[in-house]
């Protein structure tokens, strides 16, 4: 069988968005799997979770190489930067 692929450039905080977009799709689609009583829909979960794991760690390792580990850091954190003015 033969593939297409699709090949393309992102910069650092287009990779940064798409891996913190698969985290959170993961933690949704996980807490679904396991909110739900149907066994096809686990099933159903189970698999697209297997998938979207593989894309992430896939796109994870080539964006780690890339921009360093720190592309894994999704904190909101703000550093303070406080102005210095100087009165005349």
């Amino acid at each position: 069988m033969n593939m297409t692929t699709l090949d393309f450039e992102l910069n650092e905080w287009e990779a940064r968005f798409l891996l913190e977009a698969c985290r959170t799709l993961h933690m949704q689609w996980f807490k679904a799997a396991h909110a739900t009583l149907d066994e096809d829909e686990q099933a159903d979960y189970s698999n697209d979770l297997g998938q979207l794991e593989i894309v992430q760690r896939r796109l994870e390792q080539e964006a780690c190489k890339v921009f360093g580990p720190q592309i894994r850091d999704f904190s909101r954190d703000v550093i303070a930067v406080t102005p210095t003015l100087k009165r005349q």
